[in-house]
């Protein structure tokens, strides 16, 4: 944006250096020689005039000569005034000029024809000298009008060479800007996935946090996928956690259940080998007697054996 300002700015300050330097070659110029070149035509014609009255030889190429000068001098002042239409003094001056020189042209031409007392000469050379004032004044004003449009030049070119450097400047500043936060801007939300990615490696990575990153560019397309990916993962890990669980609730619930079953097998077998000793005690009573019926003795019948209030498979045992 700065590059296309830059230029903008160049092209028009050189636009404008070429319109003021058209002026300068097409108007201001143009204007001063024929101005100064009437000057020239009027002492030209003037020359001519004394010739004619001091001398009577070659009047008519002295005559030629003074018409022409005099011609020749209106239509270039009359060229310079054109030249300058919206100038304002440079018109006065030239309806100045008109008048006194037609006053001199009448007065040099009265002169030619014999008119040449003391008074006609002092007033021709009055009016001359006027005529050669406003003369001078235009050359001044059109030199004025050079001299400003040489001005306007210089200022163009100051102020675009001016305008360019402080872009240059702007530009300068806004590439060290740039140069110092912008890698900081691509390079923060980088590394935070780096990161987040090492925490969960290590194991104490916090699943529910997330990437704040808010742009709509390649690295804010990143850090969703990448904030979608953890919420996944968690989510998995949550309904892995979720069946462990209920799996360790299940097996603390069957060790229970074997434990029981454990403790009811242990009394049944322990009133299994009552039961057996028992049953050897009263065969190893009744083995004498049975190989001689007749001596049977006649003591009284063992107590029954108490039933054990744990055979009872069924209940657990108190």
């Amino acid at each position: 944006m700065l590059i296309v300002l830059a230029c903008g700015v160049g092209m028009r300050s050189s636009g404008r250096l070429g319109e003021l330097a058209n002026d300068v070659s097409g108007q201001l110029l143009p204007s001063v020689n024929p101005v100064l070149e009437a000057d020239r035509d009027l002492y030209q014609a003037l020359t001519a005039e004394l010739g004619m009255v001091t001398s009577s030889g070659e009047r008519a190429a002295l005559e030629k000569a003074h018409l022409e000068n005099l011609q020749q001098a209106a239509e270039r002042i009359e060229k310079a005034a054109d030249l300058h239409p919206d100038h304002r003094e440079i018109q006065a001056e030239h309806k100045n000029f008109t008048r006194a020189f037609q006053q001199w042209k009448a007065t040099s031409l009265a002169i030619i024809n014999g008119q040449r007392d003391a008074e006609t000469l002092s007033r021709a050379n009055s009016e001359f000298e006027t005529a050669r004032d406003s003369i001078d004044r235009m050359t001044g004003l059109t030199m004025g009008v050079a001299v400003e449009a040489d001005k306007q030049v210089n200022d163009t070119r100051a102020t675009s060479q001016a305008t360019q450097l402080t872009l240059m400047i702007i530009g300068l500043a806004v590439c060290l800007v740039l140069a110092v936060f912008f890698p900081r801007m691509i390079l923060g939300p980088l590394n935070t996935l780096p990161n987040r990615l090492q925490q969960i490696s290590h194991g104490n990575g916090d699943l529910t946090q997330r990437v704040e990153v808010h742009s709509r560019d390649e690295l804010g397309k990143l850090a969703e996928a990448f904030d979608e990916f953890v919420a996944k993962l968690l989510q998995t890990i949550s309904r892995i956690v979720k069946h462990s669980n209920d799996l360790s609730a299940a097996a603390g619930s069957l060790s229970g259940i074997t434990s029981r079953t454990d403790t009811l097998i242990h009394d049944q077998h322990q009133a299994t080998e009552l039961v057996a000793t028992a049953v050897n005690e009263m065969a190893a009573t009744l083995n004498p007697f049975a190989a001689s019926p007749n001596k049977v003795p006649t003591t009284p019948r063992p107590a029954p054996i108490p039933a054990n209030p744990c055979s009872n498979w069924r209940r657990p045992c108190t």
